[in-house]
């Protein structure tokens, strides 16, 4: 039986070691959502695929479905999403955001674009709450706008209380 490729811009947020040489990546995908995928020698030295998915890489991956997880058989740089201080902490925190409040393999098209965007014209400070701000409006757990500094806060606060997470 011929095997499904599927072949996809992600962002990397997630990483964990399995068994020897292997890793679970956790991407988010514009079309697939959040997946778990499995990088079989991927922390080998000799990898050839293992400095294109490195943490908050913007990638091109081809992915099979496997048993239990999707595996990843291909993957290109399209960007690291690198910088200053600020924007990695930031993208640090909405990932971990992404990882705690998206169920697997929910596709979130709106979600994705907003945060590429924030991601690539955002910078400097406010950056983590303009992030988390959009994270949250698309998940849908703001139900009204922000008006201050102070009240983004506020928002952020209420929508993790509110999450029962």
């Amino acid at each position: 039986m011929r095997q499904k490729f599927v072949t996809t811009e992600s962002i990397v947020v997630g990483t964990r070691p399995s068994g020897e040489a292997a890793s679970i990546l956790t991407l988010f995908t514009r079309e697939l959502g959040l997946l778990s995928v499995m990088a079989r020698g991927i922390r080998y030295e000799r990898s050839k695929l293992r400095y294109h998915v490195q943490l908050y890489s913007f990638v091109e991956v081809t992915l099979v479905q496997g048993h239990e997880h999707w595996v990843l058989i291909g993957a290109v740089s399209i960007e690291r999403l690198s910088g200053r201080p600020n924007s990695e902490r930031a993208r640090a925190h909405v990932a971990t955001l992404l990882v705690r409040f998206l169920g697997e393999a929910d596709p979130h098209t709106e979600l994705y674009d907003n945060l590429l965007h924030i991601i690539h014209d955002g910078d400097g400070e406010g950056v983590e709450t303009r992030l988390s701000l959009a994270t949250f409006e698309r998940l849908g757990y703001l139900g009204r706008a922000q008006k201050s500094e102070h009240d983004a806060l506020f928002l952020i606060e209420q929508a993790v209380r509110e999450s029962h997470l």
